[in-house]
């Protein structure tokens, strides 16, 4: 069983020799050689092929980032569930997937690090409005929507 050429095998085949240095031309054969192969593969260094900062920070989401976006809205259901069991389920789910969407883009548009920021700017946002809003404001419980009545019509549910 042979073995494919590599850049290796090249440089050794042309050079017949370990021992000297590898010709100008060899060593742009074996540099073209392994960045046509990492870019097939999709595995460009950064410290070799110096991508700069944007690109770094423009990858693709993992699922570190999809399980932190799930795992904190799962979070904000069970705190905050109160404030929307008057709230069809395929119409929650319908938002989830809105958010979903608008996140991921926004996190292969704009990187990480806005994807991480918007995600803590609803997150303070959502504890200002029940925190202050609703319980200080208008005497409703900043996690149970009580008194339910005061709720539903403060967001115009009921008359």
């Amino acid at each position: 069983m042979s073995r494919p050429t590599g850049a290796l095998d090249l440089a050794f085949s042309e050079n017949q020799s370990t021992s000297r240095e590898l010709s100008a031309d060899s060593r742009s054969k074996i540099l073209l050689e392994m960045e046509q192969t990492n870019e097939r593969h999709g595995l460009i260094n950064s410290q070799l092929y110096g991508r700069d900062a944007f690109e770094q920070q423009h990858e693709s989401m993992n699922y570190w980032d999809a399980m932190i976006f799930v795992s904190s809205w799962l979070v904000g259901q069970w705190v905050f569930g109160g404030y929307e069991a008057h709230v069809r389920p395929t119409k929650r789910l319908a938002k989830f997937v809105l958010l979903g969407v608008v996140f991921f883009s926004i996190h292969q548009l704009a990187g990480r690090q806005w994807f991480y920021g918007l995600l803590a700017l609803m997150a303070v946002g959502m504890s200002v409005l029940h925190v202050y809003w609703f319980q200080y404001r208008h005497g409703i419980h900043w996690r149970t929507a009580q008194p339910r009545e005061r709720y539903l019509r403060l967001i115009g549910k009921l008359k």
